[in-house]
């Protein structure tokens, strides 16, 4: 892992370097560029079913600009001065002491169980088992149904990259980009200070979905889930939009690219895209002070780029059978389920029991109308012709931090204390998607401003004329210094790796691995398997009756021919959602009888790792396969609250 942050580093630096001799890009302009823009072509790659080759001209393409960049500069003898501009650079420096401090938060972090583990860490190991081939079994592409696999894309990128897989390399890869995001906010630093400020910004960023609050609960920001990931996308383009300068075609790029990559993560992407599109137009049409054929651009790459890129994963979906039908009608185009879940949510619907739901749904509507009025102001602004808008900007920045804190403290205390066990509620999600859109925002402004918002805080600090600040400078700052200080020490997930060893398609792969383990001289050797199925027909099949015809296909190529097999699931499982506690621990017994007798030839026992279910999974199960311990067994049946003697008798 320290190679790769070496490698990782000499690739983005690499970058930096040949764009600001080809595009005269500026450092914190051109890493933005490369991970977004690198992502965008990855995912036409992918859909083409070419995502490897992708994978190795995007390597070979930077490269090879690098070295033709290289040998143009050092024909024009100034290559001192210009590594002095890009390695030296305030950006370049701030990116990289960034990628050292993430580095230190994430080296050892494995994915924790639940739907990440289906959307957003086994779809990249498939990616990377498999080549990124498209056309797999059903069951792989079922893991994208409900999510366009961009991130998963462009986490097979650094994997490649890395040459060998690595679970922690996940989350540092969700860190890089979204600094890569956030960070023109450092072109209006002058003094090393404020630099320092914006390293402590983006490293808190993505500590906020990075870690989990103990083992048996989720967090208001979960480690690899996507719509934090989303949040921060929708809020930079809106300070993008607010505070860009559109004169400048690079603002256009960095405004293409954002939205690409917010409508290739997650469907719901395309709603906020629309929104800001809508305010640029606006601006646009009133001032009136560019090209034709400059608006024209702005419109295609800024709108038609991500639209296209959205609705290529749905027609791709449709190609490959994995759904039977598509509806292209306002109601998908908008993705109007998640406007109607997200307004229940926001409108107090009664789905969370507990108070502090209902509170937190309160401070994220009061914040959302906060932003939705900064962007009435911003209209307004332009209708008027005035172009400065720092001052609203500022005022929003003071108010609204105050609330995300609040909005973030109850959030974290309500999810870790919820009575809907391991998985995060979908509304808590949406909630957290626009909590983060808001947050990014304001901290972007206070950044990109932070002399005038300093300015601003000694106004209101004084403006009563009698030395004494007001309170709500004292809660801003105050929370400020707390969130620096607790995001690093909060307690980081380790509970246990569920992760897959190896993912594989049919049960005669599974039979080889077993193979491999039974022959191993090691008696504890272990592993863990991903069989990818097809989704069943829910109505016609219950999740027992389909478990037992699953399991039976996987144990049947164990060249176990001489037993009939049975497959019983313990009754004592987490498949109600009124548990608060997972009785199990994630460990349901798939017990292999025939009859009432345990069979005298059985090496192997099969243990199913699953999820917290409030439905049943479909995507993938993981299997755990470990050679037989009487004690072990003895007390593993114990902890199921059976007696021994009915599970272990034939010694």
């Amino acid at each position: 892992m320290t190679m790769y942050l070496l490698i990782f580093i000499l690739f983005t630096l690499i970058a930096i370097f040949w764009m600001k001799v080809f595009l005269n890009f500026k450092p914190e302009d051109s890493i933005g560029v490369l991970w977004l823009g690198g992502t965008t072509v990855l995912y036409v790659f992918y859909c083409a079913d070419f995502l490897k080759m992708g994978a190795y001209i995007l390597i070979a393409v930077n490269f090879g600009l690098f070295i033709i960049s290289a040998l143009y500069v050092l024909k024009k003898r100034n290559l001192s001065n210009l590594l002095k501009t890009v390695i030296a650079d305030k950006a370049s420096i701030i990116y990289v002491t960034y990628l050292l401090l993430l580095f230190t938060v994430v080296h050892n972090k494995v994915p924790f169980w639940g739907d990440e583990l289906r959307y957003w860490a086994s779809l990249p190991k498939v990616l990377y088992q498999y080549s990124g081939a498209l056309q797999l079994h059903n069951g792989y592409q079922s893991f994208s149904v409900d999510y366009i696999p961009g991130i998963s894309v462009y986490q097979y990128f650094l994997q490649v990259i890395n040459g060998n897989w690595s679970d922690s390399l996940l989350f540092f890869g969700y860190g890089a980009i979204t600094g890569a995001m956030v960070l023109p906010i450092t072109k209006n630093i002058k003094k090393w200070w404020g630099g320092l400020f914006c390293v402590l910004v983006m490293y808190m960023l993505p500590l906020f979905f990075f870690n989990t609050k103990n083992n048996d609960y989720a967090i208001f920001y979960q480690s690899l889930y996507i719509d934090p990931i989303v949040g921060l996308s929708a809020g930079y383009i809106t300070w993008l939009v607010m505070s860009g300068d559109w004169n400048k075609k690079i603002t256009i790029l960095k405004y293409a690219l954002c939205t690409s990559f917010l409508c290739i993560i997650k469907s719901s992407g395309i709603v906020f895209v629309i929104i800001t599109h809508m305010v640029v137009l606006l601006y646009f049409i009133k001032f009136k002070r560019v090209k034709k054929d400059f608006f024209n651009l702005l419109n295609i790459c800024g709108m038609a780029l991500p639209i296209i890129l959205w609705e290529l994963w749905n027609v791709l979906i449709k190609i490959y059978g994995i759904k039977k039908e598509l509806n292209y009608n306002l109601g998908m185009f908008l993705d109007i389920t998640f406007l109607k879940e997200f307004c229940n949510a926001l409108l107090f619907k009664p789905i969370f029991k507990p108070w502090f739901y209902k509170i937190a749904n309160c401070f994220t509507f009061a914040s959302c109308m906060m932003l939705l009025a900064l962007i009435v102001l911003f209209v307004h602004k332009v209708l008027q012709k005035t172009q400065y808008i720092e001052e609203a900007l500022l005022n929003y920045t003071s108010h609204s931090l105050i609330i995300q804190v609040i909005v973030y403290v109850i959030g974290l205390y309500g999810l870790c204390v919820g009575t809907f066990g391991g998985r995060l509620n979908s509304y808590a999600r949406y909630i957290s998607t626009v909590c983060e859109m808001i947050a990014v925002f304001s901290v972007c402004c206070m950044v990109y401003y932070h002399e005038a918002f300093a300015q601003y805080i000694k106004k209101i600090w004084n403006e009563n004329n009698d030395g004494k600040p007001k309170i709500e400078v004292m809660i801003c700052i105050g929370t400020g210094i707390a969130l620096v200080l607790i995001s690093p020490v909060r307690p980081v997930n380790n509970y246990r790796n569920t992760y897959p060893d190896y993912i594989v398609k049919d049960g005669q792969a599974v039979a080889e691995i077993f193979s491999t383990i039974r022959n191993s001289d090691n008696p504890d050797s272990w592993a863990t398997v991903a069989l990818l199925y097809d989704e069943p027909n829910w109505e016609s099949d219950s999740w027992v009756s389909w478990s037992k015809q699953w399991y039976g296909h996987l144990l049947n190529n164990l060249n176990y021919e001489s037993i009939t097999y049975n497959t019983q699931i313990k009754q004592k499982h987490y498949y109600t959602s009124q548990m608060t506690k997972r009785d199990v621990k994630g460990e349901i017994l798939l017990e292999l009888t025939d009859g009432d007798e345990w069979q005298q030839d059985i090496e192997y026992i099969v243990w199913l790792h699953g999820n917290y279910v409030e439905t049943p999974i479909y995507a993938w199960e993981l299997y755990k396969i470990e050679k037989i311990d009487e004690k072990k067994v003895e007390m593993q049946m114990m902890s199921l609250g059976s007696k021994p003697k009915e599970f272990y008798n034939y010694h």
